[in-house]
């Protein structure tokens, strides 16, 4: 099988399958400066597309091109960019045109050419350019490829599911959830009250009466209250006090029962099975297997992978090959890795 031909497999399948990655990474300077950026919902669901397209790009081994001004194109339907059930295109088109014109100071160092580490700051847009035709339901969006690879570079990253991110409808709600899943491990973290100020960037001629309850009622409330109905991670809290005055907050964080049953949608996976079963008669063995190749590359890759490339599996199973064993294979001869667990 020549490479162009499995090249071509691949974007076909990194085409369809955008919005099906569950989990992505990001730079912590996008979580430690969420707020501070301005992201709101809207736009927030913007960029996980982006970073979940990136995620594929990685895993499919994609390098997507550079066009002469330095941009790389990534193309969606606007209902990719929409909450499901939701038809808003004037709104959708007002995110982008907001995201457009949102300029971020990225600090980074570099070295002189004496070696010397240089502290500098890159100011860019999260967006160059958005094209769309008004009469398409398709947007295509251009990253300068020095902020596509900045958002490549996790380093130092939060790891967070985007379904999970993609649904929550409030900033400081998007804020506390990257804040929990980037410091997951730690069990928990403390803020004083100048540090939460500055984490969410709330300014200092705000609150300045009752601050601690303030940010109990107005940002930490609502933050767990949400996560503990719609997200995977979630905190408790507790006041940290000198003699009788709040001074900070001691986070706890722990894992809900929200979404993890919900990562595969098991509806959608028993339809493609009964579809395979209409032209191969697969027993419960092999549906079983098969299921373990969805657990192993994801439902989306196996399921586009199959309706495109149906003609191989038939050839295979045509040589006494079973189903299951005839997509194995396939997968593997088109160059298709296992999703990466780290």
């Amino acid at each position: 099988m020549s490479t162009k031909t499995s090249t071509r497999t691949k974007a076909k399948i990194n085409s369809k399958s955008t919005k099906d990655v569950e989990v992505v990474k990001h730079p912590y300077q996008l979580t430690a400066n969420f707020v501070k950026w301005k992201f709101t919902p809207g736009e927030n669901r913007i960029l996980i597309r982006v970073l979940q397209r990136i995620k594929v790009n990685q895993e499919n081994q994609i390098s997507p091109q550079i066009n002469l001004q330095e941009q790389i194109a990534l193309k969606f339907h606007y209902r990719d960019l929409m909450l499901e059930g939701v038809n808003d295109t004037n709104k959708l088109r007002r995110d982008i045109q907001n995201l457009r014109e949102k300029s971020l100071y990225i600090p980074y160092t570099k070295k002189d050419g004496k070696g010397i580490e240089q502290e500098k700051v890159r100011l860019t847009g999260v967006i160059t350019e958005a094209d769309y035709d008004l009469g398409s339901s398709e947007v295509v969006f251009y990253l300068n490829v020095k902020w596509y690879n900045f958002l490549l570079d996790v380093r130092s990253h939060t790891k967070y599911l985007a379904p999970v991110a993609y649904k929550l409808n409030t900033s400081y709600s998007i804020k506390m959830y990257y804040f929990v899943c980037h410091w997951f491990n730690n069990g928990g973290h403390k803020l004083s009250l100048e540090k939460l100020r500055k984490e969410f960037d709330i300014p200092e001629d705000k609150y300045l009466t009752k601050t601690a309850s303030r940010f109990k009622e107005r940002i930490l409330k609502p933050a767990k209250e949400l996560l503990d109905k719609v997200a995977d991670r979630s905190f408790n809290f507790t006041e940290i006090k000198q003699g009788r005055s709040i001074t900070g907050f001691s986070f706890k964080f722990y894992e809900t029962k929200n979404a993890k049953a919900s990562l595969i949608d098991w509806h959608q996976v028993n339809t493609f099975l009964d579809s395979i079963n209409e032209d191969f008669k697969i027993d419960n063995t092999q549906r079983a297997r098969i299921v373990g190749l969805i657990k192993k590359y994801s439902f989306p890759i196996v399921k586009h992978f199959f309706r495109m490339q149906k003609h191989v599996v038939f050839d295979y199973v045509g040589k006494n090959m079973t189903v299951v064993d005839a997509i194995a294979k396939g997968l593997k001869e088109y160059n298709i890795d296992p999703i990466k667990q780290d």
